[in-house]
């Protein structure tokens, strides 16, 4: 029993350990001001985040790879 739970100890660390974070900020394209409120989400999947009070987001538990960001605002 302890050298299963030894494995399955080092497994969720090796899982843990290829996730990432994407971070960055949204601006209107027009004015140069940052958008409060814009939902940002990785394309084909249901992970996102919306953007702060200074534009800024961030989207956490990331796996490893390429992905393509979406951004959505309303106004």
């Amino acid at each position: 029993m302890k050298n299963l739970l030894k494995i399955h100890l080092i497994l969720l660390s090796t899982i843990i350990a290829q996730s990432g974070t994407i971070t960055g900020f949204v601006k209107d394209k027009t004015n140069d001001s940052f958008l409060i409120g814009a939902n940002v989400i990785i394309e084909g999947t249901s992970q996102g985040a919306a953007s702060d009070a200074d534009g800024r987001y961030t989207i956490r538990q990331v796996s490893a790879g390429e992905y393509t960001v979406m951004v959505s605002y309303i106004g």
